[in-house]
């Protein structure tokens, strides 16, 4: 056996969650600038005094988004062997957090400001729990590890 080999699983979900975390940022850098649904959410409740309204519509359609992103890098973790995918998963959004929020370890400043947005945290939310639900998603009506049986 190839000395480190069983880590090598590890370092590849690792890498995994670098390209997902580069990935949702650039889509979200090019897609609120280039969607119309963002617009439309805001004439039809933001300018129109339903803030809650427009909170859950935006918020919904962000979480909606991060998993169906999710969704192509849930499926290469779902694929490495041996199996392992909590775990998997756990270095890839790891990895992912530390790249898109290590950075206000050595910004305090930002960070204080950050603490009192709700934002910050639906930000960390969906950036913690896309991941595991679109291979949840996967496994449960895809066909990762033959998880569905043909008929």
């Amino acid at each position: 056996m190839i000395p480190g080999r069983r880590f090598l699983p590890y370092a590849f979900s690792g890498g995994v969650g670098f390209v997902y975390s580069s990935a949702v940022v650039h889509f979200w850098g090019i897609y609120p600038s280039k969607s119309t649904l963002t617009q439309w959410f805001l004439t039809e409740f933001a300018m129109k005094g339903r803030a809650i309204a427009y909170q859950l519509a935006v918020y919904s359609h962000d979480i909606l988004l991060n998993v169906l992103l999710a969704i192509p890098f849930a499926y290469v973790i779902g694929r490495l062997r041996p199996k392992r995918d909590w775990a998997y998963l756990s270095v890839a959004v790891l990895v992912a957090l530390m790249l898109n929020y290590g950075h206000l370890v050595f910004d305090l400043r930002a960070l204080r400001f950050l603490l009192r947005e709700f934002g910050f945290y639906m930000g960390i939310v969906m950036l913690l729990v896309s991941l595991p639900i679109a291979l949840t998603l996967i496994r449960r009506f895809g066909r990762i590890g033959n998880v569905m049986a043909k008929s």
